[in-house]
């Protein structure tokens, strides 16, 4: 899988039995104040068994009276679950909003791919 990331929150790519990988940044934010070129980088998929999570930094931002969400949780949350990727994406936006429950928050964009 060929992936650009201009600055934005890591992807997480799962494979059934080994631990997230996160598609890391390939250059600056898109900024139309910086003069930036970007690197595009592969990642080896498994068609047919792995995941992949992209999601904006209102997922990982999310913050309860004490703490945010963050990328560890939402690591641990999409690890533990082998269910359809539709339901996940759901499931875990149901979490991120019952978690922030009485705090604003930022947009809460989600997509789970099953590859």
């Amino acid at each position: 899988m060929d992936y650009v990331n201009a600055g934005h929150p890591q992807g997480i790519l799962l494979s059934p039995g080994n631990s997230a990988v996160l598609l890391e940044p390939t250059g600056l934010l898109i900024s139309p104040a910086l003069k930036c070129t970007w690197q595009q980088s592969t990642l080896k998929v498994n068609h047919g068994s792995d995941r992949l999570v992209l999601f904006t930094d209102g997922i990982v931002e999310a913050e309860s009276d004490s703490e945010e969400y963050g990328l560890d949780r939402l690591i641990e949350e999409v690890s533990k679950q082998s269910i359809d990727g539709r339901l996940l994406s759901e499931q875990l936006v149901e979490n991120v909003r019952h978690f922030a429950v009485g705090c604003p928050n930022d947009d809460l964009t989600l997509l789970v791919a099953d590859l």
